[in-house]
């Protein structure tokens, strides 16, 4: 009989040695590389689906306050809803993400993306300004272990 892969559960559901913010998927809760690969991800998703349905507060419990680039974010989010405007589409499309450096603490991962064609909208469907499609862009995510991955710093890869 071949031994189980699976991790065993807690009484209230969740995969013992999951840790992290609520909503956060399960692979992204785990301290591990691909835990931490699956957060920076993840972080990447929430970006896409916020700026496309702005709603403040969803990005933020997921970076620490010192976090520059994920401070942006959240401003585009709260500018967006105080003036009922949205991204048209994702801004970042995932082509592949690893691990560049890993520890108990600190973790950086490497995101290489696309960034498509995107126009902010205003509520009457009117442009507000278009970006134009990026081909490459590549981000390194440093993320720290704090009872779940946290966002420290994202940087552009030169």
């Amino acid at each position: 009989m071949a031994a189980s892969s699976a991790l065993p559960t807690t009484s209230s559901g969740t995969t013992a040695g999951a840790a992290g913010a609520p909503g956060v998927p399960e692979p992204a809760r785990q301290h591990t590389k691909a835990g931490a690969i699956a957060f920076a991800e993840h972080y990447i998703g929430l970006i896409n689906s916020v700026g496309q349905e702005p709603k403040v507060g969803v990005l933020e419990p997921l970076a620490l306050a010192s976090c520059k680039s994920c401070d942006n974010f959240e401003g585009t989010i709260k500018y967006f809803v105080a003036h009922k405007q949205r991204f048209d589409g994702p801004q970042y499309k995932i082509k592949k993400s690893n691990v560049t450096g890993y520890s108990e603490i600190a973790t950086f991962i490497r995101v290489e993306a696309s960034e498509p064609a995107v126009s902010i909208v205003a509520a009457s469907g009117s442009n507000v300004k278009r970006y134009p499609e990026v081909l490459k862009s590549v981000s390194i995510f440093r993320l720290d272990w704090r009872s779940g991955w946290r966002v420290v710093t994202i940087q552009g890869e030169s």
